[in-house]
């Protein structure tokens, strides 16, 4: 990571849903140690990934980031529709193409970034 850059890529964030929950719509929101420097027009470049699909399809298994709602540190995927696991798979979640501002981030930090998530 380069300390002064403002529109450092984090790595990805990678969740697990057990194959026993049903179908759920849930909210996802990420909260950095930083501002959120990620692209949101004309297309949000941040996005949330369902499963490792073969096919993207919008909406369904390729979720686009939205900021509205959210403080500068914050990035959310509202209304994520997870379908009920229909084999002894886990759902498996991977948010990717954050980024942040790294100059922000103190030296005590350890110059990483940290993530919250939410749902």
């Amino acid at each position: 990571m380069r300390p002064t850059d403002i529109t450092e890529l984090i790595p990805e964030i990678g969740l697990m849903c057990p194959c026993s929950v049903p179908a759920v719509t849930v909210n996802i929101t990420i909260t950095l140690n930083a501002d959120v420097t990620s692209r949101t027009s004309p297309s949000p470049e941040a996005v949330l990934l369902i499963d490792e699909a073969l096919e993207r399809v919008p909406g369904v298994n390729l979720i686009q980031a939205d900021r509205s709602g959210t403080t500068s540190k914050q990035i959310r995927f509202p209304n994520v529709a997870l379908p009920a696991s229909t084999d002894a798979n886990s759902r498996q979640l991977r948010i990717a193409n954050i980024r942040g501002n790294a100059s922000t981030i103190r030296l005590v930090d350890s110059a990483e970034f940290a993530a919250t998530v939410l749902e």
